[in-house]
């Protein structure tokens, strides 16, 4: 994946960045990188392309919205140390 497939990203606090992209994958990374490569969650709930993704005000949730599947998923966002 070379990054060129991303059509949404929205950020968490300077702590989680998600995107979303062409093949239906909403995507964690950590926010600032802490290695290299830098290591990613792959959330995996829409038959088609990503056209949005969005934190909620309390960083409780993640929602994202599928193009062709006309889907919304809502992630409920999991904060464990050293769970990554």
């Amino acid at each position: 994946m070379d990054g060129s497939d991303v059509n949404a990203v929205d950020g968490l606090n300077k702590v989680l960045v998600a995107t979303g992209d062409d093949h239906g994958n909403v995507n964690l990374f950590r926010c600032p990188v802490l290695e290299k490569p830098n290591k990613q969650r792959r959330l995996l709930g829409h038959s088609a392309c990503d056209t949005s993704v969005c934190f909620t005000k309390d960083g409780g949730h993640l929602v994202s919205a599928g193009g062709g599947d006309k889907s919304v998923v809502q992630w409920r966002v999991i904060s464990k140390p050293g769970n990554w």
